[in-house]
């Protein structure tokens, strides 16, 4: 099989990719709570479990994507997360769930960085920008196919059944990607292979290390991680525990809301990709601060409603700011390409310490004082961001000039 313009590969493989888990993704929390009968606490742990797995892993699997092969690195995570979650649907059992999970998260750290390091190698940085964005929403199409999907499959299929059958169209996914996807424009690390991964290491630390901007994304990573585990964790414990959930099941609910964020959100892309010019980073970085102002709003609604319906809004609005792809596409503007992968990996370490460090915090606050207060919590984190941005603004603008 001839390998395809890579291009079509990026597209095809996010669409796809999105299509399999969009269809149990939204059912997890469900299929933990009701089927696995986890209380708040173990929810927390599975989380915490993949956090320090993410901590450990991230940076030397970095490395290999940078030492070795984008795609190799890639297809390794593809595989291995798709096998996790094939074999976690089939028994709801605690102890069964963290194991693979903590497989999964070594999936994970091949896939972080390398995927989008490996298209922006392939068709250069001046093109990405605009290609990330368009995978967004044809991510986020077959999201929301995959999603009517799930739900419908779960008013007759056990929920176990969907996962472990997306979980296996992830597998075949990363079959395909073995014989589809090129590498032509990869470029290795020149490290001796005596000892690649301290060098790639030692030279990643340098470039975080002696660059101002860096070093913010690095903060801004960790802020973004110690506010994200609260709400990743909590939001469906919020609605279930704290509202009477009115007609639907909160399989259903949880659904229909994931489709109309998708929705709102494949909007809000196009307003962006039109709004903003892609080449220029500053534009970049404001559309994202603008976000994140929204995002943090948003989450201070959600945790003081008393109604339904006005946290349901509020959580809508949340969700379809989270997920505009324009803080990893200027990040992506302003890194070394030799190291690229590396320090996005180290981003991500950082942000696994943020998880670490505000996950079991805000569990604390939820189990001894409220959700509401533990979101509460989440949203002021989140709030820290803003000034940082404002410094990447002007630690950009001071780039440009050089």
């Amino acid at each position: 099989m001839d390998r395809l313009n890579p291009t079509l590969v990026y597209l095809i493989v996010r669409g796809l990719w999105s299509l399999f888990e969009g269809t149990f993704f939204f059912l997890l929390p469900v299929y933990y709570i009701q089927d696995a009968g986890m209380d708040p606490l173990q929810l927390i742990l599975v989380d915490t479990v993949m956090q320090v797995t993410i901590f450990v892993f991230e940076v030397p699997t970095g490395v290999v994507a940078d030492s070795y092969s984008r795609k190799v690195s890639v297809i390794i995570g593809m595989l291995t997360g798709g096998l996790c979650f094939a074999v976690e649907g089939l028994l709801p059992v605690f102890a069964f769930i963290i194991l693979a999970e903590f497989f999964r998260a070594i999936g994970e750290t091949f896939i972080s960085g390398a995927f989008t390091a490996w298209i922006t190698d392939e068709i250069g940085v001046e093109k990405v920008g605009r290609i990330l964005m368009r995978a967004n929403q044809a991510s986020q199409v077959t999201g929301i196919v995959s999603t009517g999907i799930g739900i419908w499959l779960s008013t007759f299929l056990p929920l176990g059944a969907i996962i472990s059958a997306g979980g296996l169209g992830v597998v075949l996914l990363a079959v395909f990607m073995i014989f589809a996807m090129p590498e032509k424009n990869f470029k290795p690390t020149k490290e001796s292979r005596s000892t690649p991964l301290f060098q790639s290491l030692k030279t990643g630390w340098q470039v975080v290390r002696g660059r101002p901007l860096a070093l913010t994304i690095v903060a801004m990573g960790l802020v973004f991680g110690s506010s994200d585990a609260g709400f990743d964790r909590l939001w469906e414990a919020h609605f279930i525990k704290d509202f009477a959930i009115p007609l639907l099941t909160p399989a259903e609910w949880f659904g229909l809301l994931w489709i109309a964020a998708q929705l709102a959100n494949l909007l809000l892309l196009e307003i962006l990709i039109r709004r903003f010019e892609l080449g220029n980073s500053r534009d970049i970085l404001k559309a994202s601060m603008g976000t994140h102002v929204i995002l943090v709003v948003s989450l201070i609604f959600f945790a003081l409603a008393g109604n339904f319906y006005v946290a349901l809004g509020a959580c809508l609005v949340g969700r379809t700011f989270r997920t505009t792809g324009l803080f990893p596409i200027w990040v992506n503007r302003n890194l070394d390409a030799r190291v690229r992968a590396t320090v996005i990996s180290f981003d991500s370490q950082v942000e696994a310490v943020g998880h670490l460090l505000g996950g079991p915090l805000t569990g604390f606050i939820g189990t001894t004082v409220s959700i509401p207060a533990a979101l509460m919590t989440s949203a002021l984190v989140l709030a820290l961001s803003l000034p940082l941005f404002g410094n990447a603004l002007r630690l950009t603008k001071q780039q440009e000039k050089e």
